[in-house]
């Protein structure tokens, strides 16, 4: 009995610190938010199909029972995939479970199943109640409490005070307790009268106070106002619960609470799949019913989902946008683009990629990063024309800048300089004619700056040179 009440009111203080209020009763279970995002790893996982008993593993409850296990700790409900907890029905001894009860928490932590899934007894230490006005108190094999036989009385027994005393109807009465005086240890005494309050009504059998706080006078009436004055109770109008008929199943007081069961909540996240256009009882609608992690003000994540609600898949989140890059340079085609969190297969950060074909041999090659000159053009199509390939900028613009660079352009005499015979210039080029161009891809000579006599001058360098671009 002590364990099962210390459960209660461990379970009444997580509600209040949680909430703040009256708590919300989701599926007949109080319930937190999971504001812990399972993708990738929510249950559905390979290894069994739908029809799978005896804890199978189903990677997707479409077809599975309730109950079906779909993954560590998860189970199918109504075609869903959801983390187990306490209430469902499942015990799960790797989440502390030890036992379920039947139809759900029914409030009642002695009837051998406490709502949080624990034994209400396994030894009768658990039952007892430390008081020896009472008997001895046991745990059956169903786990709940028996009372002990009390001793008949007059039975000597130590009071609260450590006092001698006997017992009276099952309560221990300090032997100097009633006779008039408040004694050492004694708050008060029932015969003396209390001429310090003028009542006697707020005096207990063991010489204490009825109360001292209006804590100690809610116990028993969790849903009526309770106020303390010269320690006796008193008590105002009950509070009142009541459902609303579009949005919960019932209302009622536990714990000093109203409690709301909504009327429909598929995946158990605490919102409605019902629109019941009334956000102070049940908050805005869920958007996902199916979906534990999809509710209004859940955390948003990039997967393509509207996780919190507000009407924008992936808002908020890390995405960016992706270029096809067909032929693995790492630059892609601008106009081939992909927004997504994760980047796609086949698909880079970089664009700027003006060929990129995965079908033309010489597409690798060409990108913005491109420093190298290339002697053949970057394209078939380029025509040759008077020994060189046309001078266009889809045959040699192999970096992308949207011009054609040759790696030499052509030299002139006042190119080169120098004096007291040293040749200071280092220059290489190709000699053009007046009013000739220079096409990449062609073979001319190339020349470099040279030394004749005392003159800089240039001259033949090497023949026969390819002329290459970018």
């Amino acid at each position: 009995m002590l364990r099962t009440r210390l459960a209660w009111f461990s379970s009444f203080v997580i509600c209040l610190a949680a909430l703040g209020g009256c708590s919300l009763l989701v599926d007949s279970t109080l319930s937190d938010k999971k504001s812990t995002t399972d993708a990738g790893q929510d249950g559905r996982v390979d290894g069994g199909d739908a029809g799978d008993t005896d804890g199978a593993v189903v990677s997707d409850c479409e077809g599975a029972k309730n109950k079906d296990k779909c993954g560590d700790n998860s189970f199918c409900f109504n075609g869903v995939c959801i983390p187990s907890e306490c209430g469902d029905g499942i015990v799960v001894e790797s989440l502390g479970e030890e036992c379920e009860e039947s139809g759900g928490p029914n409030g009642d932590d002695d009837d051998g199943c406490t709502d949080l899934c624990r034994f209400s007894c396994e030894a009768n230490a658990d039952c007892s109640d430390n008081m020896e006005c009472t008997g001895e108190e046991t745990c059956g094999s169903d786990h709940t409490c028996s009372a002990g036989t009390a001793p008949i009385d007059g039975t000597e027994c130590t009071a609260f005070n450590g006092k001698s005393g006997e017992c009276h109807n099952q309560v221990c009465v300090p032997s100097d307790c009633g006779n008039g005086t408040v004694n050492t240890g004694e708050e008060c005494d029932p015969a003396s009268g209390n001429a310090n309050t003028g009542s006697e009504t707020n005096c207990t059998n063991l010489c204490t106070w009825v109360c001292e706080s209006a804590s100690e006078c809610a116990a028993d009436l969790q849903c009526m106002p309770a106020t303390c004055t010269n320690h006796e109770c008193n008590f105002g109008d009950p509070v009142a619960c009541s459902a609303d008929p579009d949005c919960e199943v019932d209302g009622g007081c536990v714990g000093g609470q109203c409690q709301k069961t909504l009327v429909q909540d598929n995946d158990r996240d605490g919102f409605s799949g019902v629109d019941c256009h009334d956000d102070e009882i049940t908050g805005p609608p869920d958007c996902d019913d199916n979906d534990p992690n999809t509710y209004p003000g859940a955390k948003e994540i990039c997967d393509g989902k509207d996780n919190d609600c507000n009407g924008t898949k992936d808002d908020n989140t890390s995405k960016q946008d992706w270029y096809e890059d067909q032929d693995g340079d790492g630059f892609g085609n601008e106009k081939n683009v992909m927004n997504a969190c994760a980047q796609p297969n086949g698909y880079v950060a970089a664009a700027g990629d003006c060929q990129d074909a995965s079908s033309i041999t010489s597409s690798p090659d060409v990108n913005p990063s491109q420093t190298k000159y290339f002697g053949n053009p970057r394209a078939s199509a380029c025509v040759l024309k008077e020994g060189g390939y046309s001078q266009v900028t889809a045959c040699w613009d192999y970096n992308c800048n949207g011009g054609v660079e040759p790696q030499y352009g052509a030299i002139k005499a006042a190119d080169c300089s120098g004096s007291l015979g040293i040749c200071t210039t280092k220059v290489r080029g190709f000699a053009l004619a007046k009013g000739e161009t220079l096409l990449c891809g062609q073979k001319r000579d190339l020349y470099a700056c040279k030394l004749e006599g005392l003159t800089c001058v240039p001259a033949l360098y090497q023949r026969d040179v390819i002329v290459a671009c970018r």
